[in-house]
């Protein structure tokens, strides 16, 4: 802790040297290096011990005289320097500390160093400065670092401004080396810190670019779910849709399957009763030879009421028995005809061309529309009675069966495409 220090004509402190005073003041400023820091006119008033910055018309007297002291004192600090030299003086603002108006006077010397100087006026109204109010010193710093204990021996009077303009430039120069040392790694600090503040500008400047690009992409991927949502309802509706049809589909084939099987159902018994009728005809032919091979064999009488049966003469051939299974043939334009216009029984064929066969001919006819798909009823199931109908009529020969079954395989292949188209 700093105590009062005296000084002597020469601006020697008393009963210590210059260097251990000033070792005392920097070892009472090692926690905080003040006495390393110069201060400016912004640092005085920003001072959390500034309540107010004044502005007062009644300065300008006081000011005034305040003024030429402060001239006056930076005469005799040019004097009484060294390699130090004070090199401007400016007065702060008026501001008010502790409720008294104040005005500090700021020393600039030439190796970056700071002199200061606090007056105020200590009189009836102390928050108020008179035109004829005497301005008082009370407080003295060097840099940053109060120094009034041993600048002043007393307290709160008046001080000879050159004694002790004296008293600080040797303080002052005695600092200059330390000082400098210690600002030119403050100015290297400084220059960091403001390399730091500016890449910190940079930095910010991108983390705002990077904000607004998060915003944009924010707003973009809000949308995208957006339309995703409406994406997903739309392929749930059309899954939907495709499950229905399926469906459907299903049904129809179903229903098709079903159709067929019954249609070929109808062919095998239509096939197996041509068989029988076919058989019979052939027992019938079989008896009508036997008949015709025993011509003079007696005739069972016959009854009372049942006329005599005529005998056959040699060049005669029996009747053929009427095949009562057999499937009437059917006139090619009524299969032509819708299924509900046609007729069920076809009609004797009209007589054909010398040598050839009516009713095959008809039949031939009807076929090959079923092969060349131009029949009317291709999409017709009574088609399948039709071809079923003429299968029994030539069963047995190969070459119209052949035919026949070519006709069946081709309506039956244009019924799997239809079913294919559904698909």
């Amino acid at each position: 802790m700093l105590g009062t220090v005296y000084w002597n004509e020469a601006a020697e402190p008393k009963n210590v040297s210059l260097d251990r005073l000033l070792y005392d003041i920097r070892r009472d400023d090692a926690a905080d290096g003040l006495i390393f820091d110069a201060v400016t006119e912004s640092d005085i008033l920003e001072n959390p011990e500034t309540e107010a910055i004044l502005s007062l018309d009644a300065l300008t007297s006081p000011y005034s005289k305040l003024e030429r002291k402060m001239q006056i004192m930076l005469q005799v600090m040019e004097r009484s320097s060294g390699t130090d030299k004070p090199v401007n003086m400016q007065l702060s603002k008026p501001f008010k500390n502790r409720g008294v108006a104040n005005v500090a006077a700021i020393f600039e010397l030439s190796d970056g160093q700071t002199i200061s100087i606090y007056f105020h006026n200590p009189d009836s109204q102390p928050s108020k400065l008179a035109p004829k109010g005497e301005m008082i010193s009370w407080k003295w710093l060097l840099n940053k670092k109060d120094i009034t204990i041993v600048v002043a021996p007393e307290h709160g009077e008046d001080l000879n401004v050159r004694e002790v303009a004296r008293r600080v430039m040797k303080l002052a120069e005695k600092n200059s080396a330390a000082f400098q040392r210690a600002n030119a790694r403050r100015a290297e600090r400084m220059q960091k810190i403001a390399d730091m503040k500016s890449e910190s500008g940079s930095l910010e400047k991108e983390l705002s670019d990077a904000q607004a690009t998060l915003a944009a992409l924010e707003t973009s991927l809000s949308d995208a779910k957006i339309k995703l949502s409406d994406s997903e309802t739309a392929l749930k509706a059309a899954n939907e849709k495709v499950e229905e049809g399926r469906s459907k589909l299903e049904a129809e084939k179903k229903a098709f399957e079903e159709e067929r099987a019954r249609q070929e159902a109808e062919k095998e018994a239509a096939r197996k009763a041509a068989e029988e009728a076919e058989a019979e005809r052939k027992a019938a032919e079989e008896a009508a030879a036997k008949v015709n091979e025993s011509p003079n064999d007696a005739a069972p009488a016959p009854a009372s009421d049942e006329k005599p049966q005529t005998s056959l003469s040699e060049n005669e051939v029996p009747p053929s028995p009427v095949d009562e299974t057999a499937v009437p043939m059917m006139d090619p334009q009524e299969l032509s005809k819708p299924s509900s216009k046609r007729v069920d029984i076809m009609p004797e064929p009209a007589s054909s061309t010398e040598g050839g066969d009516p009713q095959w001919d008809a039949d031939k006819a009807v076929l090959q529309q079923v092969i060349d798909g131009t029949h009317p009823q291709m999409d017709d199931p009574a088609l399948s009675d039709i071809l079923t109908q003429i299968y029994g009529r030539w069963e047995g020969d190969e070459q119209k069966t052949a035919v026949v079954n070519q006709a069946i395989d081709a309506w039956a292949n244009y019924a799997l495409k239809v079913t294919e188209n559904l698909v």
